[in-house]
């Protein structure tokens, strides 16, 4: 409940943020944002009505839920809703700041082909777009930090023991709803976690690929030298990207390491398992 009503009281300031910033987006991105966001809202209910329906199967099968069974199922389903939901949020965030990164770096590829009079001027209106995404960054950080601090970790763990709850139940073979349960909520659990990682990174990508192209501007004009490398200075000092509230910065080496962790836990488990089973 803590964290709905934080995301809840910052999302004002990062609804503030996307309006600063909104005639900079390109009017085909609008139709672009649209469709991701229903194929969002499609996943978030196929997602949650999978894993319900197979939570709802087996506790039927299993008899009667008594009244505590059925308010961790209402909670579940609580949870759930608001666990896809954000990173379906966060996913369309971030790819908005994704794409304020590639247009000011088509903005400038466009300079170096065009090479206006007011070169100077068009540089410092880019400044102005730079800093603007940089804020709305921000209170991306601001608003989910938190969120994906606990739903990174959640998942993780959530996959960890899922895992050892399919090494049994598969060598068992006692119950084949269980079984699908467990492999519907990891296939789930990955999904968020890479799409959420994955997103991340982009921002660290296009900001790269945005200092390549500034430094290809330089070389190409000299001139602008000092403006251009007072912008990549700047671009370095305040490299956009996101974190989990500072604790890690989240990129593909934390989904590579968090693989890693898996891998090696499942490895790690299924011995034991293995030699303690009679």
């Amino acid at each position: 409940m803590g964290l709905l009503f934080l995301t809840k009281v910052r999302w004002n300031d990062l609804w503030n943020a996307l309006e600063e910033m909104k005639h900079l987006v390109a009017p085909t991105f609008h139709v672009q944002l649209h469709k991701i966001s229903i194929v969002g809202v499609i996943y978030i209910i196929l997602s949650t009505a999978l894993i319900l329906t197979f939570q709802v199967v087996g506790l039927t099968m299993n008899g009667k839920a008594s009244p505590t069974e059925t308010c961790l199922e209402i909670w579940t389903c609580f949870f759930l809703i608001f666990s896809q939901s954000t990173a379906v949020l966060f996913c369309i965030s971030s790819l908005t700041a994704s794409k304020q990164l590639v247009n000011i770096r088509q903005k400038f590829s466009q300079l170096i082909a065009d090479k206006p009079d007011d070169m100077v001027h068009q540089i410092d209106k880019l400044w102005q777009y730079y800093f603007m995404n940089q804020e709305f960054i921000y209170q991306i950080n601001h608003c989910f930090g938190a969120v994906l601090l606990w739903e990174i970790l959640n998942d993780f763990v959530a996959i960890t023991v899922a895992i050892s709850w399919a090494v049994v139940n598969f060598s068992n073979a006692t119950n084949l709803y269980i079984s699908c349960t467990i492999a519907v909520y990891m296939l789930v659990k990955m999904i968020n976690l890479s799409g959420i990682i994955l997103v991340a990174d982009n921002i660290t990508q296009q900001t790269s690929l945005l200092v390549r192209e500034l430094n290809r501007l330089a070389f190409l004009n000299p001139a602008l030298k000092k403006e251009v490398n007072d912008f990549i200075a700047v671009i370095q000092t305040t490299t956009p990207g996101i974190s989990a509230t500072g604790y890690f910065n989240i990129s593909k080496p934390l989904l590579a390491t968090m693989v890693g962790g898996i891998v090696s836990f499942f490895f790690i488990f299924c011995q034991f398992y293995w030699s303690e089973k009679p």
